[in-house]
């Protein structure tokens, strides 16, 4: 048993007031859009960019590996130790590159920048 006039009022109480759309709230849920788009699209970009350094810092690795097993290169490091401290400091100088990776400027260095 339902009170007919109860249910009309309830439903008139709950419906809200005819108000025309709130832009200010749609234009930051699309900013918000543009945000978590771009950020996905950067976390992908750092991923590749870290795979891509991954895969040339393991190339290097097996090179020097390749490289260390020849009876040529350890007969001449036994022989001289420092020519092998020298060859491995030029190696590390090369690899800080490459570990390093491309510098990128962001929207807040740009900032930083263009308030200096």
């Amino acid at each position: 048993m339902t009170d007919d006039g109860f249910e009309i009022w309830l439903k008139s109480t709950l419906v809200p007031a005819e108000r025309p759309p709130d832009r200010d709230f749609t234009l930051k849920v699309d900013a918000l859009v543009r945000l978590d788009q771009r950020l996905g699209a950067e976390s992908k970009a750092a991923l590749a960019g870290f795979a891509h350094r991954a895969l040339g810092f393991a190339a290097v690795a097996a090179a020097l590996v390749w490289l260390v097993r020849s009876p040529r290169i350890d007969a001449t490091i036994a022989d001289s130790p420092d020519l092998a401290v020298a060859g491995l400091i030029a190696i590390l100088v090369m690899l800080v590159p490459l570990i390093a990776g491309p510098r990128h400027s962001t929207a807040g260095s740009r900032a930083a920048k263009s308030e200096a």
